[in-house]
Parts: C-alpha cells; sequence; structure tokens
C-alpha cells in the first residue's frame, strides 16, 4: 500500500503531500500529486466586506494586485446555507462585481447588508 500523505520533510522541504491512489507522496512527482507545496490550492488571495447595492444594482469589488488566474469568489451569508441573502458574483483577474438576487416576493434581502467575501486560488504555481 502507498503512503497516500507526507506531512513534515519531503526531500529537505517542509510542507504537507497528497498523492493520487497508487503512488507514494513521499517520492511522487508533481504530475502524482493531488496537493504538494509548489502549488497553491484553495489559498485566499483577498478578503473583507462590501455593502451590497440595493434593488439589484451591481458594485466592483478591486483584489488590490491583478491575480494570474480568475480565483473563486465567495461572499454573503457563508455561516448558512442555503443562504437568507443570496448574492450573485462574477470574478475576474482583477475583481469581481456583485449584485443581490431578487427572491420570490420580488425583494432583494442582501441589499444594503455587509457582507463578508474571499478570493480563494484555484490552482496557481509559486
Amino acid at each position: 500500500m502507498a503512503r497516500r500523505v507526507v506531512l513534515g520533510n519531503r526531500g529537505g522541504q517542509y510542507g504537507l503531500w497528497v498523492s493520487k491512489p497508487g503512488f507514494d507522496a513521499l517520492t511522487a512527482t508533481e504530475a502524482q500529486l493531488l496537493f504538494g507545496m509548489s502549488k497553491r490550492f484553495g489559498m485566499v488571495l483577498a478578503s473583507g466586506t462590501i455593502v451590497c447595492p440595493s434593488g439589484g444594482a451591481s458594485t466592483t469589488v478591486s483584489f488590490g494586485a491583478t491575480q494570474p488566474a480568475v480565483p473563486l469568489v465567495f461572499c454573503g451569508d457563508l455561516a448558512r446555507q442555503p443562504s437568507a441573502y443570496p448574492v450573485a458574483t462574477t470574478a475576474s483577474t482583477t475583481g469581481f462585481t456583485l449584485r443581490a438576487l431578487q427572491i420570490w416576493d420580488g425583494s432583494y434581502p442582501a441589499g444594503g447588508r455587509t457582507l463578508p467575501w474571499f478570493a480563494v486560488a484555484k490552482n496557481q504555481d509559486l
């Protein structure tokens, strides 16, 4: 059975490595790893709070730096799902656009609320 996880020293570098099934995480190549220290999977690139505009209007949020790839953006009431304050985001390498979504009764419950957001790297070489 292959050693799938290495947490600690691997070839003189400290970190976490997880291999694909059938490969030893201690000796696996980058292509044989699901997670390694040479790529940033799920790293938070930027975060903050934003007041969501009312009535379905949109606003743009800047990341402050251009990212090498379009990140995943999470925004809104992240503690409860489904969210009581639904929003839509459209991301680019420089930021994202946010707008409140209309619900069944015609209202925009996220409008005017301060919402947390964070942008996460999908896969980025270091």
